[in-house]
């Protein structure tokens, strides 16, 4: 994960109780949710069986956190 123009910082994922291969849960939250806030812009990088490393781009600037 990298937010704005700082370092990339590696944060752990687990996968969902019920099995389900599209989705993953950060496991450190806190940590994630308060670089969300910070940042304009997320990058998360993940590794895809036999697809390699992917990257999602989020523009997160104005979000609305409640």
């Amino acid at each position: 994960v990298k937010f704005d123009n700082g370092p990339v910082q590696s944060m752990g994922c687990t996968d969902s109780s019920d099995g389900s291969n599209n989705v993953a849960f950060f496991t450190n939250q806190t940590r994630m949710l308060a670089g969300l806030k910070k940042a304009k812009r997320t990058v998360v990088e993940a590794e895809f069986f036999q697809m390699g490393r992917q990257q999602f781009v989020f523009e997160t600037a104005g979000l609305e956190w409640k």
